[in-house]
């Protein structure tokens, strides 16, 4: 069964200081894009250095695994709760638009808690979200409609420490969204397997166009970084210098730490419903997270 869920409180930062934006995307299915984003986030709460963590994850991908991973149930969520209405509004019963941020404030919901200054929130998409790409294109109301997302973060951005971004394995409508989201930053995981290579390479490049063209010039590539990794492997550990090579010769860092191939990230949301760096067992930890994180920072 899954658990209650109840709405995030937003409380303004102190000092007027904002989020940091945080997109964790490759358009390859499996690269442990939503496993990143839950654990860092955790390793966000777990980390001793920061007396204050307010995290507010938005979850693109309509699989909706950000709730599961917490033990909630995104598909609960009615088409006024979900990321779609946060992001465009919803049609009311007389066929008029609502939105603005109450609209927005309804969909934030509290999946953990670490303490008083420690929380992570969560926007979900689900099933409902699933031709989001497609009504986003056909909505004849809507203007400039890959600069959605970077409207909703710049109204969300004065109440959060950190906003982590989980994208669905595509380069869509709403991938674009994410890139072009003001002082964004692009992290991009990859199994060591040359077609995921090749897809996180594709990744840069259209981060860079994006980039280059002018589009959003604030948007920051901070680099890849290799998961599922076996190392002793001698053809997993190959492609991951292969894919620092490439990572260098496209201007972009490669990060050392590698996640590797374990069944911890998985029992941990099966049997606690919880990431890995938030399991109370510190034989299910993977602290490769933990120190992924503070390569990040």
């Amino acid at each position: 069964m899954a658990n209650e869920l109840i709405k995030g409180q937003l409380e303004g930062n102190a000092g007027g200081s904002e989020a940091r934006i945080m997109a964790f995307t490759i358009a390859k299915g499996g690269q442990l894009k939503t496993t990143s984003v839950v654990n860092i986030a955790g390793a966000i709460m777990k980390d001793n250095l920061l007396k204050q963590a307010k995290v507010c994850i938005l979850d693109v991908d309509p699989q909706g695994h950000i709730f599961k991973t917490f033990g909630y149930n995104a598909h609960e969520l009615t088409e006024r709760e979900n990321f779609g209405a946060a992001l465009v509004g919803y049609l009311n019963d007389n066929g008029e638009r609502i939105s603005g941020f109450e609209v927005v404030q309804n969909c934030i919901f509290e999946i953990y808690r670490e303490n008083e200054h420690k929380y992570i929130h969560c926007i979900s998409s689900n099933e409902l979200c699933d031709f989001l790409d497609v009504n986003i294109l056909l909505d004849q109301g809507l203007t400039n409609p890959t600069l959605l997302l970077q409207k909703l973060c710049n109204e969300m951005k004065p109440y959060y420490d950190f906003i982590l971004i989980d994208t669905p394995p595509s380069y869509s409508v709403m991938i674009t969204n994410v890139l072009m989201v003001e002082n964004i930053e692009v992290y991009i995981p990859y199994e060591p397997d040359a077609y995921c290579v090749e897809s996180a390479i594709k990744t840069i490049r259209t981060s860079k166009n994006l980039i280059d063209s002018g589009n959003n010039p604030s948007l920051k590539i901070r680099g890849m970084f290799a998961t599922k990794v076996k190392k002793t492997t001698n053809a997993h550990m190959g492609l991951v210098e292969h894919g620092k090579k490439l990572a260098e010769v496209n201007g972009v860092p490669h990060f050392n730490t590698l996640i590797p191939s374990t069944i911890k990230t998985s029992s941990a949301v099966l049997y606690e419903a919880l990431p890995s760096t938030l399991s109370p067992k510190a034989t299910d930890r993977v602290f490769e997270y933990i120190q992924l994180w503070r390569e990040m920072k």
